[in-house]
Formats: structure tokens, sequence, C-alpha cells
């Protein structure tokens, strides 16, 4: 028997199905919230896999799942959030549970032309086999397979899916990296710089101003370059208005909150959000106060200096987007985030560190002579520093480069 219609709180009177194949409703968390909060309530009551902000989808993926008898196949094309999202972290545990056959991405092809998704299909079986190999596939077209990697399923549950849809190389490099038991954390503590309705409060005491001041420069991503704060430079977009020189009046910002302000005080790195590639620079003065598209990191200050420099590389930059593949937006734009960043890992080797440290200061000092000053030079050093850090050899060198 083939089920393909299955209501979320509708009993299954014929018991369990063979096969239970399904496209669920592609509705998200902020849809339900606004329409429909009543059965989403009733959801989180009844599935283990409705946990934090997660969209329709993922119950069921669950209830497809329970469906299927011993030995039976369930087979679902869903959102590649499903991948990598924090939200989905539950059901792709329920699912390592089971027998995986294979996931395919299609998420660069046009399976749905007319909706904004970028599907997946997994293919799972019921039984008890404790080790078997997952393929995970990568389609070039409809049809035709790009590459395909073979997973064991203990390396899959070690790991973010994201990795195995790479080219086996590297995923290799990546696994390499993620063995590293330290991460950023254990250095600088990230977070986001403020809630959504702080954000709407700074809106409402946002100025524009040059007059120079005490008072706080309001930085949002498009303003933020590697090493470099764009702020007077390019106009700064902050909740459908633009301003050139945006700030905050110090009097302001402690009325809204005292932490959003002793936060504004502190040095830190501001890390862009919606970009390609990871771009982070450190207010050493503490000069600015993140806007609502940024995450912020704040420690020791030779400590935010030397993570500046890993941010802005070439191999943490690949790491993010290979891992958090599936988070992209439109355009292959970044969805960066706190914890994500917290969790990016890092070898401890102090000579690497003050090496890279060293040409952190070089690069800030050039920028703060010259905005346009020319880095490249000193960017593949830090480059060339990090390979050495994280132990690459030359032939994973040759294929990062690449």
């Amino acid at each position: 028997m083939i089920h393909f219609r299955v209501g979320l709180n509708a009993p299954n009177p014929n018991g369990y199905f063979d096969i239970v194949i399904g496209n669920p409703p592609y509705l998200d968390s902020e849809h339900m919230v606004i329409f429909d909060l009543d059965k989403r309530e009733l959801y989180s009551s009844i599935y283990e896999s409705a946990v934090g902000n997660w969209d329709l989808f993922i119950p069921f993926v669950e209830k497809g799942i329970k469906l299927v008898k011993q030995y039976g196949i369930t087979s679902f094309i869903i959102p590649n959030k499903i991948i990598s999202q924090d939200y989905a972290k539950k059901i792709r545990e329920i699912i390592m549970d089971k027998h995986i056959l294979e996931i395919r991405d299609y998420s660069r092809q046009d399976v749905f032309p007319i909706a904004d998704v970028y599907p997946i299909t997994i293919l799972l079986k019921n039984d008890d086999v404790k080790k078997f190999v997952i393929n995970m596939t990568t389609m070039q077209s409809m049809i035709q397979i790009e590459k395909t990697n073979i997973v064991s399923n203990d390396i899959m549950r070690k790991y973010q899916w994201d990795i195995f849809f790479c080219s086996p190389s590297l995923s290799a490099i990546l696994i390499k990296m993620a063995s590293n038991e330290c991460c950023f954390s254990d250095l600088v503590c990230f977070s986001s710089p403020c809630t959504v309705n702080e954000a709407y409060i700074i809106k409402e005491i946002l100025q524009n101003s040059n007059i120079l001041t005490n008072d706080k420069k309001l930085i949002n991503s498009g303003t933020i370059d590697k090493y470099l704060s764009k702020w007077g430079i390019k106009n700064t977009s902050y909740i459908k208005e633009q301003y050139l020189h945006p700030i905050v009046s110090n009097n302001s910002l402690l009325k809204m909150s005292k932490s959003r302000y002793e936060q504004s005080l502190m040095q830190k790195i501001i890390v862009a959000n919606m970009t390609t590639d990871l771009e982070a620079f450190i207010d050493t003065n503490g000069e600015y106060l993140a806007g609502k598209s940024t995450v912020i990191g704040i420690g020791d200050y030779q400590q935010l200096l030397y993570l500046t420099g890993l941010l802005n590389s070439k191999l943490i930059s690949i790491w993010y987007k290979s891992v958090y593949n599936s988070t992209k937006m439109k355009g292959g734009a970044l969805s960066v985030t706190y914890d994500r960043l917290n969790d990016i890992p890092i070898p401890i080797d102090n000579s690497f560190q003050q090496s890279i440290i060293t040409i952190v200061n070089k690069i800030l000092s050039m920028k703060q002579e010259n905005p346009h000053a020319n880095i490249i030079k000193l960017e593949k050093e830090i480059d060339k520093q990090v390979y050495g850090l994280y132990g690459l050899t030359k032939e994973e060198i040759e294929i990062i480069d690449g």
C-alpha cells in the first residue's frame, strides 16, 4: 500500500503501512503563529520533534516515520532546512534512529518553480540495522547525479549533515577541522547585539549626525567590511531607511537598556550577516552600537584580534559556507548566527595565534590610515597561518585555494 496523504492528528485505522510517501506543507513557523496558533500548540504537545521555531514539515516527517511497519519505507520531499537548522535537530535524531538509505539534494534545481523552497528527498527503511552507510547525493539536474558521498551512520551522527554534500576531498578537510575539541566560544563569547523589540526602539532614537561626539555610531551589516567599518563612508540601511552618519545618544541608549549601553562601550568583534563571505571588524575603542543584522563577540582583546583574523580568512569562510550551506538565503547570502560562530572548531596553538595577531594589527593600522589600503598580501599571509593552525597538508591547501 502507498499512502499519499495523512493528517497530523488523524488516527490510522488500518494499522501500519508498507510505504509512506509525502510532500508535506511548506508552512513556516511565522505563518502558523499568525494563522493557526491552536494547531501549532496541539502539534507541539503531540510530536517530540516540534520544538523551537519549527516549520510544519517537521512533525509531518515524524508522523510518516511512525506510520510505517517493520521493514517499511518512508520517503519525503522536504525543505533542505532539515539538514542544519537548529529547530530540526530533534527530527534529525529521530531520522538517525532509522536505516537511512539516501538523502538527495535538489536545492539547486527548480523542483517547484513558483515556490521559494530548496528541496531534498529522504529515503528511510524501518529496520533495526545498527551499522549502515548512507548515500549523500547532490543532483546536477532533476534526473542526473552530480556526486554521491557514501557515509557511515556513525560518522553522520557526529557532524553537521551539510558536510557530506561537499566533494569527498572537502568533506575530509571539514571533518578534520571538526575533530578539534575546542571552539571559538572557548576564546570569545558571541551573542546577538539586540532583541527584535530593542531594534525597533533603536529606530525611534536613531539620529543622523556627523558631529563628533562620544555618542554611539550605529553599524549594520551593509557597512561592515573585512577589518573595516564603512560608517560615514557608505549609507547604513536600518529598518527601511538610510543613514550616512547614524548615531544613538548615550543617554537614550542608557534609558533603553543599561546592559546594551555597557555592551556598546566594550571592545568587540562585529560580524556582518547576509554576506557571501564572513566579514568582521574589531571595535577597538568601544565606539559602535551593533545593529540588528549583526553578531558581536566580546572577550579578551588579544583573543578578539585573533578571531577577527580567523573570521576573515578563506578557510573559516569555506567552513561556514559548507557546514551551513542549507541555511543560505537567496543569492548565496549566509545566515550568520552567534551559536554557529561559537561552535566553529579551533586548535589551541599559541605560536600561530601570535603570528595572526601581529598581521591583524598591521592590517588595522593600514586601514586606519587609509580605508582603501590594499591588504591582499597580508590577507594571504593570514590564510597561510590559518592553514598551518589547522594542520592542512599541501594537497588540502590546494583544494581550499581551488
